[in-house]
């Protein structure tokens, strides 16, 4: 099973991704935060999973900053992106910052199961994105 983190500061969207995740047998929830700081709290407290699935738009800590905290500290912990921003810049920047997949959330929610699969894997998960 792959134990996943979803830092997402949108309530809706956050329990939207927990119902999608309940549909697999291979995935579960292992825990939810609001922000970045937030997550590493967890993090530090304990709280063990295989993939980070964060946005990039939060208060307190956005998901750059804790993409790169988060690969400062716990590097073997991969985070896949998951946002509305299309343009390059910001994959690019998602890369820069250590994240090891980019989704947007206009996806096909497929696309969302192979990524954390894939990065769980130790793969990349970049989709072509037109921008």
């Amino acid at each position: 099973m792959i134990g996943v983190l979803l830092v997402e500061d949108n309530k809706i969207v956050r329990a939207g991704l927990v119902r999608l995740l309940k549909e697999r047998d291979d995935i579960y929830v292992a825990g939810q935060a609001g922000n970045g700081l937030e997550a590493l709290k967890l993090l530090r407290g304990g709280l063990q999973v295989e993939v980070i699935i964060a946005d990039v738009n939060m208060p307190i800590m956005d998901g750059f900053e804790f993409t790169t905290k988060l690969a400062q500290a716990y590097p073997q912990l991969p985070v896949i992106i998951l946002t509305m921003h299309d343009k390059a810049v910001f994959i690019e920047r998602a890369k820069q910052a250590g994240a090891r997949g980019y989704l947007l959330k206009s996806g096909q929610i497929d696309q969302l199961f192979k990524a954390i699969i894939a990065v769980a894997n130790g793969q990349e998960y970049y989709p072509n994105y037109n921008s």
